[in-house]
């Protein structure tokens, strides 16, 4: 599957068959800070190559018999080594849909690892992503520094979660968040359902610089989730004294949803 992943280019559509066996990807990347010092080790199954906005990367499986990956991880990292589903490096102009992704550290899927890079038109269709292990940017679908995003259909539970208390690396880097329409979804088992998080955008005056605009959450079903739509708009960065970044939400469409439990 990785090197199927590494030959895409424009307007190519990935098939993703079920053999009847998982697919699971152990190849280690190295992640340095912005000092070039080593943060950890992530595997994973990787996308470095975007589409264009005429010509779609298309990664799909059988809707009836969706292929699964499974990263084998059945509890949270006691490592350096973190085990992502599927990694949307850096990439724009991508389609992913009828995938089941279980059994992994962080993210089911996920456009980043260290912060927000600028990412655009994405459609994550018809998934069922479950069984992931994370701590504070835990998430089944983590999408950072996008616009142009639409998640439909998508089955997302048991994200187990759990918060650190040490120091964590604050984004200082944002990128606009914009058309991010998040559609007919179930949630399951959770935490947190949604979060927007404003983290990295405005200044240390609270001037916002960059609204976050245009968020629709439609008719999604949350069972058994703590807090179903979260929205940050001020976020301390890791010392808790020097910096804090500010965000503002505009045309925001909370509308149609069901809450159970």
């Amino acid at each position: 599957l990785q090197y199927a992943l590494d030959q895409l280019r424009p307007g190519d559509v990935l098939v993703v068959q079920n053999s009847g066996q998982p697919y699971k990807s152990d190849i280690p990347e190295q992640i340095f800070d912005d000092n070039g010092q080593p943060l950890k080790t992530v595997s994973g199954f990787r996308l470095g190559t975007s589409g264009t906005a005429t010509k779609p990367i298309t990664i799909e499986g059988d809707s009836t018999l969706p292929p699964i990956i499974d990263q084998e991880q059945d509890d949270f990292v006691t490592g350096s080594n973190t085990v992502l589903g599927l990694l949307l490096d850096c990439v724009s102009n991508i389609v992913v849909r009828n995938l089941i992704i279980i059994n992994v550290n962080e993210a089911g899927i996920t456009s980043s690892i260290e912060g927000a890079c600028e990412t655009n038109n994405i459609t994550l269709e018809g998934n069922t992503i479950y069984d992931v292990y994370g701590e504070n940017y835990v998430g089944g679908i983590r999408l950072m520094g996008v616009s142009d995003v639409l998640i439909k259909e998508n089955d997302i539970r048991n994200i187990k979660s759990r918060p650190v208390n040490e120091p964590q690396r604050f984004l200082t880097i944002g990128h606009r968040l914009s058309n991010i329409f998040i559609e007919k979804n179930t949630f399951e088992s959770l935490d947190s359902g949604i979060v927007i998080n404003a983290q990295g955008l405005g200044s240390t005056t609270f001037q916002p610089e960059e609204p976050i605009t245009n968020i629709k959450i439609h008719k999604n079903s949350f069972d058994q989730v703590k807090a179903p739509v979260n929205f940050h708009n001020r976020t301390n960065d890791s010392s808790g004294v020097n910096i804090t970044k500010t965000g503002v939400f505009r045309s925001v469409d909370i509308s149609g949803n069901l809450f159970h439990d």
